[in-house]
Formats: C-alpha cells, structure tokens, sequence
C-alpha cells in the first residue's frame, strides 16, 4: 500500500496498490494542521484495500492543493 505525490517513484515501487495526491512534498497526507482533510486522504488511500481489485492498481485521488492553504 503506497501513497505519494509523485508518480514516476511511485510507478517504479511497484506498490500492490497506491494513491497519488496532488500535494507538495512534505505534505503528503494534507495540508498541515487540517485533520479533517488528512483523514479524508488516508481514509481513501486505506480504501482501496478494499476497492482496487488487481494488483498494480494506481489511482489519483481528487484532493488539490491551493495556495491559500499554506
């Protein structure tokens, strides 16, 4: 199970299963000192235990960065 921000390192891991955010790096879970949205992201990356039904599987999650965030 991975989670990342950038997918060539991500591809070349070769996770059984894995989530792409589109944060910064050291962010990698959310914005900091938001919770509620960094249990969102590890709520999906942890469903897709359930979700992804072959090995390889890499999905992009919706969240965004926004420069107001920081």
């Amino acid at each position: 199970m991975g989670l990342g921000n950038l997918r060539t390192p991500v591809q070349r891991i070769l996770y059984p299963r894995a989530a792409l955010v589109r944060f910064p790096r050291g962010a990698t879970v959310g914005t900091p000192n938001h919770p509620d949205q960094q249990r969102a992201v590890l709520r999906d990356t942890l469903a897709l235990l359930d979700s992804a039904s072959a090995p390889g599987t890499l999905v992009e999650l919706p969240y965004r960065w926004e420069d107001s965030q920081a």
